[in-house]
């Protein structure tokens, strides 16, 4: 370079994108993600999956459910008639195998009904849970139990399970043969939030360890606290949900807190089927249906109706109309951002962004249980769930 002027305005510009090219290329890059579908961003380093882990123990885990359509999710029974798992999840399979310490193992039983939460929203994946009636009563299984008390011990041990990529190579893909788990410990909300830039709300519960997680493959699948060895001791506390990567130091994992949802859980069992609800469930104390499964409901002594109905009309009460909205909701037409109530119009499109409950930028490009390429395949090609596509 003859100019000694330009060489002098050229070179510190070099060096500083030489310094940023190593830096990129050295480090780990992060992106977001639903546990068990893939973005088109760059991911940190691919390890093992469950990341950390190790095989469970045949049977250790009865009440693990799997769903394996049109992609991979896990799953949790938590009553001979119900299976809890993500609301991301809702599409991805038509039934569910129950109980599988393998892979191609449990007991099939199709889905007849689902709940998918009112508030889900794929935007933001708040409120990511789902109920799910089974066809068939799984009574030679166990269920676990929900826990009603909110996990905030900073520390707190925990166990989560599923059937996650185990390949380390970058661009194949391989589910375990057989259950897997791995322990994590709670992260408070706070720390949390500070590390996922505010985008961590009450109903989300968030866990890590170095160099463990869940990750692809495992999303609605349960996290557990296991005090001991015994199943039955098990209790519920949370579903895979989202994070950045996988076992990214920067990042913990999080998961669908269950103290939070747990009354919806429990009224939402009630009303689709009050004869399918756990034991220490009395849906006529939670929503006034008298549970009459050991009832008997002949037409003697005190079950005799025997008050005179009357003929006086009630008195109605006044109806006042709801407030008209004068802006669009999700997928309305827009040209400006005062169009849409979220205030976001989406100008490619012309349609409106969603509101967002927690005012976060969108995370991840998934399009929820649905958006694997196919159902999991041993030939570390295909993943379900993943995205990926077949040479």
């Amino acid at each position: 370079m003859n100019n000694p002027i330009l060489s002098s305005l050229l070179l510190p510009l070099i060096a500083v994108l030489l310094v940023s090219s190593s830096v990129r290329s050295s480090s780990s890059s992060s992106s977001s993600s639903l546990r068990g579908l893939n973005t088109n961003e760059l991911l940190p380093t691919k390890t093992l999956r469950i990341i950390g882990g190790g095989k469970s123990e045949l049977g250790r885990f009865p009440y693990y459910a799997i769903m394996n359509g049109e992609s991979l999710c896990g799953a949790v029974l938590i009553s001979s008639r119900f299976v809890l798992t993500a609301a991301h999840c809702r599409d991805a399979d038509k039934d569910f195998a129950i109980g599988p310490s393998k892979f191609s193992g449990g007991i099939e039983s199709l889905i007849v009904n689902r709940t998918v939460h009112p508030l889900y929203d794929d935007f933001t994946y708040n409120n990511d849970i789902a109920l799910f009636e089974l066809a068939d009563d799984i009574t030679d299984i166990q269920y676990v139990k929900l826990e009603r008390t909110e996990i905030n011990e900073p520390g707190q041990a925990m166990t989560v399970i599923g059937f996650g990529d185990t390949n380390p190579a970058e661009k194949e893909t391989d589910f375990a043969d057989y259950l897997h788990q791995v322990d994590v410990n709670y992260v408070s909300s706070d720390i949390c939030r500070r590390a996922h830039r505010g985008e961590i709300d009450d109903d989300m519960l968030c866990a890590e360890a170095p160099n463990k997680d869940a990750c692809y493959g495992d999303s609605g699948g349960p996290l557990l606290l296991t005090p001991n060895d015994n199943s039955n001791d098990d209790r519920l506390v949370g579903i895979v949900s989202w994070g950045r990567g996988c076992a990214d130091e920067e990042y913990p994992g999080v998961y669908s807190r269950i103290s939070y949802f747990y009354d919806w859980i429990v009224k939402t069992m009630c009303t689709m089927n009050a004869d399918g609800v756990p034991d220490y469930v009395d849906c006529n104390e939670i929503i006034g249906i008298a549970d009459n499964r050991d009832e008997d409901f002949s037409l003697t002594g005190s079950n005799i109706n025997t008050t005179v109905p009357t003929t006086e009309s009630p008195t109605p009460n006044p109806v006042t109309p709801p407030p008209i909205e004068t802006c669009g909701n999700r997928g309305a037409m827009c040209t400006k951002v005062d169009d849409c109530c979220s205030k976001r119009c989406n100008f490619g499109t012309g349609t409106c962004y969603p509101k967002s409950t927690s005012g976060r930028d969108k995370i991840s490009n998934g399009m929820g249980g649905s958006a694997g390429g196919g159902p999991a395949r041993r030939n570390g090609i295909l993943g379900g769930g993943l995205g990926l596509q077949l040479p």
